[in-house]
This record gives structure tokens, sequence and C-alpha cells, in this order.
């Protein structure tokens, strides 16, 4: 559960991020994220997962599967 996420395509500041597993428990969070744009994570927990970045406007969900 080792991986990058790469933020390059997103235009705002992000306030926070998170990442939960498929039954809902959030397995990783990190508030006020820097500017750079790949963020490092490792998590082992393996499975489907969703992704949940949050900006000032905006929500973005993306399911991620972690093997």
């Amino acid at each position: 559960g080792h991986f990058f996420i790469n933020l390059n395509n997103i235009n705002e500041k992000i306030i926070s991020m998170r990442i939960y597993s498929e039954e809902g428990r959030k397995v990783y969070e990190q508030k006020k994220c820097t500017s750079d744009n790949n963020i490092e994570i490792n998590i082992r927990s393996k499975g489907a997962h969703y992704l949940v970045l949050e900006t000032l406007n905006h929500l973005f969900i993306e399911k991620i599967i972690i093997q």
C-alpha cells in the first residue's frame, strides 16, 4: 500500500485529503495539504478504498484499489 497521489489537475487549495475503506472506516487523513503536486501515502489495508479531496468549493471522490 505504498503509493503517490498526483494532484496536478486540481487548481484549488486542498483543505483535506481522506481515504476510507469500503466499509466506511477512515484509514488516512491529512489536513492542510502542502502545495506539492505529489503526496506519498502508505496504507496497509488492502482492497477497495475511497479517496476524498476537499477544497473550498468542491469535494472530489475517487475509488482506488490497494493490492
